[in-house]
């Protein structure tokens, strides 16, 4: 495989049993490559990446045991095809940044030990993140490694809606609301910023529907509140997690009932959401080509939640300019974004049928008060850049 003499970033992200990975050229501010690695300490990993053509430049199915072993397969391929001689930098999607990170940062072995004391803000996420940024720092110890923070793009959110009624004692333990799929949000703000210029600085709705599912309410471009909190767990219904939860029903759980912490943690993030109401499926596009009673009833809990959140976010920003819809299942199901919509032109929210089911760019009518837009997510874009010109910069320091 031929490739330029360009500087390179490669950006990851990690899950406790994947990499998404993508390889990035820093001087024409596009994607060399793009693809994962599945399936990592299961049976029948796999490895595939896709150039920009889209084509298949590997895919490759083996046993994985772990991370460390999934990255040493990747750099070997990185190092047969030369890319690893232009690497400046590698980019983390990191979840969770506390009240420590909210700008990104060189990955030192104190910002290591500091994620390290961050693992119980959310455990689902900050462990195989860690596990990748240990690997890559011991197989190419002379790369820079770079942290990009999810919750960085909330930092604006003022007191009133970070703040839970906890006394603040409670509050300094870091007990607030962060909210997530920051990197995601900045995303879809540049491109609205091309395309929307007046629009995107006015009362922006980002509603991030996929795996985990988010609603953020947006104000002269910066966050003013968003639907998840302390942890990737409150707000919508989501695939496998419960979304917004009545504290005292955990409370109940371990009191009466005996579970243990664990087992609730099992239950509202791995049993919960799609999967939970509907026990067939966690996967949007199954459930709706399901025919069953309980499908539906999944389907209409997650629309309806999503409705309620959405008017909540409306009347925050006192009004709406544009409604974008980005992520998984917002940038695929006409069916789901039609259902989030109806019956919300009190609202200026008028959506175009032809248009949604043609999943155009734009979908609203062209009298809709309120602009309705599809972008597909990229937070690996927005990893690269923030990587490169951390390094460009020279702002190394901690």
């Amino acid at each position: 495989m031929q490739q330029k003499n360009h500087s390179l970033i490669l950006t990851i992200n990690s899950g406790s049993t994947s990499l998404k990975v993508g390889l990035f050229d820093c001087e024409n501010q596009t994607f060399i490559l793009k693809g994962n690695i599945e399936r990592i300490g299961l049976a029948q990993s796999f490895f595939r990446l896709r150039n920009q053509e889209d084509q298949t430049v590997i895919e490759e199915c083996f046993q994985l045991k772990d991370h460390d072993e999934a990255i040493a397969k990747l750099f070997g391929f990185l190092r047969k095809n030369k890319f690893d001689e232009n690497l400046l930098a590698v980019g983390h999607r990191i979840v969770h940044g506390g009240l420590l990170y909210s700008e990104p940062r060189l990955i030192t072995s104190e910002t290591v030990d500091n994620l390290k004391e961050l693992v119980a803000f959310a455990p689902e996420h900050l462990p195989s993140q860690i596990l990748a940024i240990e690997s890559f720092r011991k197989q190419i110890p002379h790369v820079k490694n770079v942290g990009c923070f999810d919750t960085a793009f909330h930092r604006t959110i003022p007191f009133y809606a970070r703040w839970y009624a906890l006394p603040k004692p409670i509050r300094d333990m870091g007990i607030v609301r962060y909210g997530f799929h920051g990197l995601s949000c900045e995303y879809v703000m540049e491109e609205l910023k091309k395309t929307e210029k007046e629009k995107a600085l006015g009362k922006v709705i980002i509603a991030h529907l996929g795996g985990g599912a988010s609603m953020t309410a947006v104000y002269n471009g910066q966050s003013i509140d968003t639907t998840m909190g302390f942890s990737p767990l409150s707000g919508l219904v989501m695939e496998t997690r419960c979304g917004d939860l009545d504290p005292g029903a955990v409370l109940y759980l371990v009191k009466e009932k005996g579970l243990t912490a664990s087992e609730v943690y099992n239950l509202l993030n791995s049993r919960s959401g799609l999967l939970g109401i509907s026990g067939i499926s966690s996967d949007m596009k199954e459930l709706i080509e399901d025919t069953t009673k309980e499908a539906e009833q999944a389907i209409e809990v997650f629309v309806y939640q999503a409705k309620k959140h959405l008017g909540a976010l409306v009347a925050i920003l006192n009004g709406l300019d544009i409604l974008v819809f980005t992520g998984g299942i917002g940038e695929h199901s006409a069916l789901i974004r039609k259902r989030i919509c109806e019956n919300l032109d009190f609202l200026g929210i008028r959506l175009d049928p032809l248009r949604n089911e043609s999943n155009k760019e734009t979908i609203s009518k062209e009298n809709s008060p309120s602009k309705i837009k599809i972008i597909k997510a990229n937070e690996e874009l927005v990893i690269a850049q923030k990587t490169f010109k951390l390094i460009s910069q020279g702002s190394l320091t901690l």
